[in-house]
């Protein structure tokens, strides 16, 4: 029995335009939410690239997940970064999980995964004994939609985006 909780779509397009959900917090919103330990080293103040006129934007959010009463001791956060050169382009992706609260590391076996819009896996890793992060990297187009799985024993839960 899986239990799965959907929530509607994040257009992250909207996010290149500064329009934010508002349970996706700024990064540095989030840290005052969280204990001392979530270690993120997310802040990208990249160098102005001198070499053409091309402008780089990033943007991250992040927000607090909870896979429910159950596994209340291991709340941890979910960030996303986007870089992206121009926004009619490939925008890569960044996912990148924390332990939060009291926690220095993740659950063990605790999966994060990024399907396609057709539910097949694209990529997935997971937790291993005393990791206190996990990152993947990917690109995608405007207009295409991912989702992404957080999974921890038997209760998952799913955010999906559309660039």
């Amino acid at each position: 029995n899986t239990l799965n909780f959907k929530i509607p779509p994040i257009n992250l397009s909207n996010w290149l335009d500064n329009v934010f959900e508002a349970d996706w917090l700024r990064v540095e919103d989030l840290l005052y939410l969280s204990v001392d330990n979530l270690a993120l080293g997310t802040r990208s103040n990249h160098p102005p690239n001198n070499q053409d006129n091309l402008e780089e934007e990033t943007v991250s959010r992040g927000k607090i997940i909870d896979l429910g009463v159950q596994l209340a001791s291991h709340p941890f956060a979910l960030i996303v970064t986007l870089n992206s050169i121009n926004q009619d382009e490939e925008i890569d992706i960044c996912l990148r999980v924390y332990p939060t609260g009291n926690q220095i590391y993740l659950p063990q076996s605790l999966q994060l995964t990024v399907l396609d819009e057709t539910g097949m896996t694209c990529i997935e890793m997971s937790a291993r004994e005393e990791d206190n992060w996990m990152k993947l990297e990917f690109t995608g187009q405007p207009g295409e939609y991912f989702t992404v799985k957080l999974t921890l024993r038997d209760i998952s839960i799913t955010e999906d985006f559309v660039i």
